[in-house]
C-alpha cells in the first residue's frame, strides 16, 4: 500500500487552465490540501515563487522547493575571455506557439534599441545578435522569423527543436541569455547559460530569485518595451567594458554552481 506520494510540479499555476483544469475545482484542491496535511502527499516545486504560488492555491504550507539539478559539460563551462563580449549574442529558447515565451516582446525591445540608441551613434554600441531556439515553422513562428530577419538581417538566427547536445552548443556560442516569459517555473535554459558564463536579461517570472542578481550578473527586464530596450542598451553600450561583462558572466557561473550540487533523493528525504 502506498503510504506517501511525491508530486513534483513543473508548471506555473497560470498554466493550469491548459494542463490541469481539474485543480481549478474547489473539491480537487481540497483533496490535495487534505492529503498534504495528513503527510500522504509531498508537493515539490523547482523554485521559491512556484512554491509560494501553490501554497496559496492549496491553502497549505506543505509545499517544498527542490531546485532543479542542472548539468552542463565541463568543457562548456570554461571562463570566457573579455574579448568574447566584443559582440552581444542573445539567446532565447522556447516554442512560441502558446505565446508565453515573449519572443515578440524581445523583438520589439531590440527594434527600439536599434532605432533609438544604435542608429544615433553606431560606433558607441556593440553589434547585437539574436538566436531563437525551438521556434519551429508554425504560423506564429513564421511571423517571428520574418520580423527578426527584417530587423537584424544576418545577425538573426532561428532553429527548430534540436537535440540537447546541439542546443547546448548554441548556448555556448551565445553570451547573453534572455527570459521574458509570461510565466515560468525555473527556466532551465537560463540556468544552463549561467553555467556557461552568460550575462542574464530576465524578467520577474518564477526562478528570478534563484537566477538574477540585478546589476551583478545581468539586469531585470519588464514588459515595458522602453525599459527592456534601455536594459539592452546598458549591455551594448561600449561604456560598459568587455571586462565588466565578462565579470557579470563569472557572477552567473558562481550563482549557478549551486544548481549542480542538488541530489533529488537526498533533498526529498531531508524534508
Amino acid at each position: 500500500k502506498l503510504k506517501r506520494a511525491y508530486w513534483y510540479i513543473h508548471e506555473d499555476i497560470e498554466q493550469l487552465a491548459l494542463v490541469g483544469t481539474t485543480l481549478l475545482t474547489t473539491s480537487a484542491r481540497d483533496q490535495v490540501t487534505r492529503l498534504a496535511t495528513e503527510d500522504k502527499l509531498v508537493i515539490l516545486t523547482p523554485s521559491q515563487r512556484v512554491s509560494k504560488n501553490f501554497s496559496e492555491l492549496f491553502g497549505t504550507t506543505h509545499v517544498h522547493t527542490v531546485p532543479v539539478r542542472v548539468e552542463v559539460d565541463p568543457a562548456l563551462r570554461e571562463s570566457r575571455p573579455a574579448s568574447d563580449f566584443d559582440t552581444l549574442r542573445l539567446l532565447l529558447s522556447g516554442n512560441p506557439l502558446d505565446g508565453r515565451k515573449g519572443q515578440f516582446l524581445l523583438l520589439a525591445a531590440l527594434e527600439l534599441f536599434e532605432a533609438t540608441y544604435r542608429a544615433a551613434n553606431p560606433s558607441q554600441y556593440r553589434d547585437v545578435e539574436l538566436t531563437l531556439v525551438a521556434v519551429g515553422d508554425n504560423y506564429v513562428a513564421r511571423q517571428i522569423k520574418a520580423i527578426g530577419s527584417s530587423l537584424l538581417g544576418d545577425r538573426f538566427r532561428s532553429v527548430p527543436s534540436i537535440p540537447k547536445v546541439e542546443a547546448m552548443a548554441l548556448s555556448r556560442a551565445a553570451n547573453v541569455s534572455v527570459c521574458c516569459s509570461m510565466n515560468e517555473t525555473f527556466a532551465l535554459y537560463i540556468a544552463e547559460g549561467m553555467l556557461m558564463g552568460h550575462v542574464i536579461l530576465r524578467n520577474d517570472s518564477a526562478g528570478r530569485e534563484e537566477q538574477l542578481r540585478d546589476g551583478e550578473n545581468g539586469y531585470l527586464v519588464t514588459d515595458d518595451v522602453k525599459q527592456f530596450a534601455a536594459q539592452i542598451e546598458k549591455l551594448a553600450n561600449r561604456s560598459t567594458t568587455n571586462a565588466q561583462l565578462a565579470g557579470m558572466g563569472r557572477c552567473s557561473q558562481e550563482i549557478a554552481d549551486a544548481f549542480t550540487k542538488g541530489n533529488y533523493v537526498e533533498q526529498i528525504l531531508s524534508l
